[in-house]
């Protein structure tokens, strides 16, 4: 995802060639794997050498040179393998599908209890040789983010910025019209052979459904089945379409909040509410900072009204954010940016995960030449156009001179028509999606009549890894994918809306063996790491009770601060628990207060954190906190 300020890029998240020695048939070489496996992982790595170009037919064009894929496949935990793994495509287009791995690999972990998995940058992307990655661009992203320029003007230079990352790249030889899905479906093709498989299942995600579809159409053989999550169907006009989609979650959001008693007392009109912010926003824009915290990086932002509906728009992709969003408006609309600084610096550290260069190629050379249908809301809110038109690589003004400077070709007229395969095929929708929402996958389910489809209440973009209701289906179909999955689960699937904590929290016993201590825990809230506990869909708030033995007071303070990367300094004052006494500290990180308790055992550290914005904190200080500590007891 792209900076929220001046480029809203089409994540379907949809969303050069080196002259070396053409080969008869594609080879995968072992190799060490590129990226920091997660633990306790077996998994095999390598490159897959596949022709640059391939003719009509299919066939290698020998003068066209070779590229290297980079793969890596993950072997399944169960006794009982299925002889058929699935492949995940990545989204973008361009998404790198690998260096997020370490840190995304266990949405998609529970897929291992059955069956291998395979990922690989597809073409142009991530660790692929060569890659199309523009970091001068995000380079220059970074370096505008407190530009208090016109966002037209920013956008014009953003322009500029891109094409030229397209003259170095061509300079390097690049080729742009061998980046497409017509060459990734032959690549996918050609790695199912190189690594020995009859047949495979395929996980597509945003622009990956159009690559699996893509797959469906071509090269047929050897898919078993196919899940298409959050998909959109080949012969739309993505980009005329793309306004009344995003309408269409603001608008969903405001309904489903209004619908929720709780959502609706805690932000009534919320709305109104958030154009008023808007309005707010864009007649005095406001300068905050926001940090990375993948590395610590911190930036001045400056916020305006238009940047705003952006960091909106990007975070109805993500379904754990959605909750958060009507308290963060409200908060915006009182100048309290903790929430907003929080997600915008979460942003930060997805902005070297696209290579740019083959996003415009593929869209440029399949998806820009065409028209096609129209889907979607008629009316969409002027002020939300206004800020799609200030998207460099959303607004067709943008994409034209982008296009015209990326010279990748453009596809034949098929590439704009329906795809349709009796492949058996589920196909999986988020009610908030706002880039292909669910009339999207409803046109695309008509074109398989051996597909299921399913929609998903609250939930964003990439449903089968952010639910687990999803997940539970997904696998299921796998299972059996000529018949329908249990689907039952999705009765009880919902959005529960993060309010402002209130005094009325119940707390019940806890026990822990892992700390050997006993105490209590707040009712409902989810124990979501050993003795770490958060309200529900919240993952701001949390309190945690944890021992630490072998440890002085001191220690653990040093390794807190090392944690935190910020010095807890002076004592605020001490508390009585029943049984021990907390040294209490205080500090703030990115606008959320935390606040810290250490007592000294007879043979462990005793630790109580609770964490939150300064008005949930000071709410949960007697209802939360001090009973916490008053409780715990050492067994």
């Amino acid at each position: 995802m792209k900076n929220f300020r001046f480029v809203l890029p089409l994540l379907i998240v949809l969303f050069s060639a080196v002259a070396i020695s053409a080969q008869e048939a594609p080879a995968f070489e072992p190799a060490d794997c590129m990226f920091d496996v997660p633990a306790a992982r077996n998994v095999e790595c390598g490159y897959l050498t596949v022709p640059a170009a391939r003719d009509a037919d299919g066939n290698a064009i020998p003068d066209a040179g070779t590229m290297r894929l980079a793969v890596a496949i993950f072997r399944a935990t169960s006794a009982n393998i299925a002889p058929d793994p699935m492949v995940y495509l990545e989204g973008g287009p361009g998404g790198d599908a690998l260096e997020n791995l370490p840190l995304t690999f266990d949405r998609y972990a529970p897929f291992l209890a059955d069956r291998d998995l395979i990922f690989f940058d597809q073409r142009g992307t991530g660790y692929s040789e060569p890659a199309l990655a523009c970091p001068a661009f995000t380079e220059w992203s970074l370096s505008v983010l407190d530009d208090e320029r016109p966002l037209a003007e920013i956008n014009e230079e953003a322009i500029q910025e891109l094409v030229a990352c397209h003259e170095t790249l061509a300079a390097s030889g690049i080729d742009f019209t061998q980046y497409n899905s017509r060459e990734s479906a032959q690549d996918l093709d050609d790695l199912r052979e190189a690594l020995g498989y009859e047949e495979w299942n395929i996980l597509g995600i945003s622009y990956g459904t159009r690559l699996a579809q893509t797959a469906m159409r071509d090269t047929p053989e050897g898919i078993r089945s196919v899940i298409l999550d959050s998909s959109y169907p080949i012969q739309l006009d993505l980009y005329g379409s793309t306004p009344s989609g995003v309408q269409g979650a603001f608008e969903t959001l405001f309904s489903a909040c209004a619908a929720d008693a709780a959502c609706a007392a805690a932000f009534p009109d919320l709305e109104t509410t958030f154009w008023s912010v808007v309005d707010q926003l864009n007649a005095e824009p406001v300068m905050q900072t926001i940090t990375n915290p993948l590395n610590g990086e911190s930036y001045d932002a400056l916020y305006t009204g238009d940047g705003l509906i952006g960091l909106m728009f990007q975070s109805f992709y993500a379904t754990e954010l959605i909750p958060l969003l009507p308290d963060m408006i409200v908060d915006l609309s009182t100048g309290d940016f903790t929430i907003a600084n929080l997600v915008n610096g979460a942003f930060l550290a997805n902005m070297d995960a696209i290579s740019i260069g083959q996003q415009l190629a593929v869209q440029c050379h399949e998806e820009v030449p065409f028209g096609g249908e129209l889907l979607g809301i008629t009316e969409v809110d002027p002020r939300l156009q206004t800020a799609l038109d200030l998207s460099t690589t959303i607004s067709l003004s943008g994409l034209e001179v982008l296009c015209e400077a990326w010279q990748s070709g453009v596809a034949d007229a098929i590439e704009g028509e329906a795809i349709s395969s009796e492949i058996p095929t589920l196909i999986l929708s988020g009610t908030f999606d706002p880039i292909t929402p669910p009339i999207y996958n409803e046109r695309v389910a008509a074109e398989y009549p051996n597909g299921f489809f399913y929609q998903f209440p609250g939930v964003g973009h990439g449903v089968s890894i952010a639910s687990e209701c999803a997940m539970s289906i997904s696998r299921d179909f796998f299972e059996n994918p000529t018949e329908e999955p249990d689907s039952a689960c999705l009765a009880d699937v919902s959005v529960n809306f993060v309010v402002p904590s209130t005094n009325d929290i119940a707390l019940v016993p806890y026990e822990s063996a892992v700390f050997g201590m006993s105490g209590v825990s707040p009712e409902g809230w989810q124990e979501n790491a050993p003795g770490v506990f958060n309200p529900p869909n919240d993952s701001i708030t949390a309190i945690l009770q944890q021992a630490v033995p072998g440890f002085t007071a001191d220690a653990l303070i040093n390794l807190l601060e090392t944690q935190l990367n910020q010095e807890l300094g002076e004592s605020t004052g001490t508390f009585e628990g029943g049984s021990l006494t907390f040294t209490l500290y205080e500090t703030s990180i990115q606008g959320i207060i935390v606040r810290v308790a250490i007592a000294e055992g007879e043979s462990a550290v005793y630790l109580v954190l609770l964490q939150g914005s300064a008005g949930d904190v000071e709410v949960l200080n007697s209802t939360v906190f001090e009973p916490v500590m008053t409780a715990l007891t050492p067994q």
